[in-house]
């Protein structure tokens, strides 16, 4: 109901959106970020991190995700500018294609956009709108839903300080699907330079599923943070290249996510993760949390 009212008044929703954005920089000021994450890591996990010797995966996330100087991981989760970064290392023909880049929400034209696309924010997570059918849009919402992404710093709500200090602007993007209408997302987990694990997503409208693979596509009885498991998708004619294009993105670093798609055959970048799921997501079983931990601190991967 509040949504409703609201939604006739822009400048009343932005403000309270601007509002909500200083009370928590002053619930910041009253309790440290790093004591909230400390409390939330253990009612996720059952036990309190330790910061100061990490061990497992989900500990050494939470070291990164402190780490309050300035680094490559701001530029490159910043969904904009990681284009240039990815056009430089791989083609721009693994670029998503981009129809507008709008600094401010009232800047979209609607009118002038396809009839399908993507909008998303370039600063956070999940912020993404799919528009299947311009001319049916309920364009009053959608400002609604990008404004609120807009302003808002995503740092105060998952604690990742990468996050804190990028510059927001919206994206419209071309909406992909494969012929069967369905976007399978490939998120291939590299440890220096060597993939350990490939997470496949899909049906996030419906109810996500989710498969994990070993780097040789065998099917493994790991759980990312209690998702179900979908049904067994064949490996891509083309996942040599699809692996090559992670290791290759992954290089500069000891730990990344990178996220691919593939579009009946064409390959598209998704997106850089170097804190997936904030560590706060449950690895089950247990000992893969701590394998994987020492393979990030190791380097080594002949553990299994």
């Amino acid at each position: 109901m509040l949504k409703t009212v609201l939604l006739k008044f822009p400048s009343v929703y932005k403000l309270i959106f601007s509002l909500e954005k200083v009370l928590f920089r002053v619930k910041y000021i009253i309790k440290s970020p790093k004591s909230l994450r400390i409390r939330k890591y253990n009612e996720v996990h059952g036990y309190y991190p330790n910061l100061i010797e990490p061990r497992s995966f989900s500990e050494l996330i939470q070291v990164r995700s402190l780490d309050l100087a300035p680094n490559i991981y701001s530029e490159l989760t910043d969904k904009y500018k990681v284009r240039d970064w990815v056009l430089n290392r791989i083609g721009e023909e693994y670029l998503v294609p981009l129809y507008d880049v709008f600094k401010k929400p009232e800047d979209i034209d609607f009118e002038a956009l396809p009839k399908e696309f993507v909008l998303k924010c370039n600063h956070d997570s999940r912020s993404a709108i799919v528009c299947k059918n311009r001319d049916v849009l309920d364009k009053s919402d959608i400002l609604f839903k990008i404004t609120r992404s807009f302003i808002r710093n995503y740092y105060h709500h998952s604690l990742e300080a990468h996050y804190r200090h990028i510059k927001p602007v919206i994206l419209c993007e071309k909406l992909l699907s494969d012929s069967s209408g369905q976007l399978i997302d490939y998120k291939f987990h590299v440890f220096h330079k060597k993939i350990e694990l490939i997470q496949v997503d899909v049906d996030r409208s419906n109810g996500i599923k989710r498969n994990v693979y070993d780097e040789d596509w065998n099917s493994t009885d790991i759980s990312l943070n209690g998702v179900s498991k979908g049904q067994y998708f064949e490996r891509p004619s083309n996942f040599e290249l699809m692996k090559s294009i992670a290791i290759n993105l992954s290089d500069d670093f000891d730990y990344v996510r990178v996220d691919l798609y593939n579009v009946d055959g064409k390959i598209y970048f998704g997106e850089m993760t170097f804190t997936p799921g904030s560590g706060l997501s449950l690895i089950e079983p247990i000992s893969e949390n701590e394998r994987l931990g020492r393979l990030w601190k190791q380097g080594r991967s002949d553990e299994k």
